[in-house]
């Protein structure tokens, strides 16, 4: 809930090395498991999700060129399963937009296969409407996208009503309802839901916090 919070990293990366190495032994009996991989490249992914987070971007794009391998592995056994496009669509967004934004990272790059913004938000936004345990990821992330990268908070407003809406009481998702009202200009219905945000602090519901 609190991205700025580094108390609980080395936690969560233990916590990922157990469902990778949980993968690796499904993959030791059958290489071609499709579980094993998505569940092995989606844990390598979020652990350099974090230390992107965390401004390691040299750490992040390392831990990507591992992932991807594994991710392009699953993808061509199921290429009709829809949760594998997010990771897929991650990596073909931000190696594409990041090097730009991060020029530290372009050497890195000439290793590592050519990103396409394009093609990264339609397979999220595939991830966002067929995925059966990506989409609420992918929706969150292509809120974020549309929001912080893009510019388009109309955009970001579509995908940040569906999660609210989805889930009233996440402090992250309705929180950033609020930012996109401010971005969007919309000073009245941003005024109504950090309102009813103080409220829910004030009242110490799980996650709200004065912050």
């Amino acid at each position: 809930i609190n991205i700025e919070d580094e108390s609980r990293d080395d936690r969560f990366y233990d916590m990922l090395d157990a469902v990778i190495e949980m993968c690796d032994e499904r993959l030791d009996n059958n290489e071609r498991d499709v579980v094993g991989l998505f569940f092995k490249g989606g844990s390598i992914g979020f652990k350099g999700r974090l230390l992107a987070n965390r401004k390691s971007w040299v750490k992040a794009a390392t831990t990507g060129k591992e992932a991807l391998p594994v991710v392009m592995d699953a993808a061509e056994l199921a290429p009709d399963n829809a949760d594998l496009a997010f990771g897929t669509g991650i990596y073909d967004y931000y190696a594409a937009v990041l090097p730009d934004r991060y020029p530290v990272l372009k050497p890195l790059m000439v290793f590592l296969p050519e990103g396409n913004k394009a093609l990264g938000l339609k397979e999220l936004k595939h991830a966002a409407d067929k995925g059966r345990y990506a989409n609420i990821e992918s929706m969150y992330f292509l809120m974020q996208v549309y929001y912080s990268i893009e510019n388009k908070p109309s955009f970001a407003l579509t995908y940040a009503r569906k999660l609210n809406g989805e889930f009233p009481e996440n402090p992250v998702f309705h929180r950033y309802l609020g930012r996109v009202y401010i971005k969007l200009g919309n000073w009245e219905r941003a005024a109504e839901i950090f309102t009813e945000i103080a409220k829910n602090a004030d009242a110490r519901k799980r996650g709200y916090s004065s912050r």
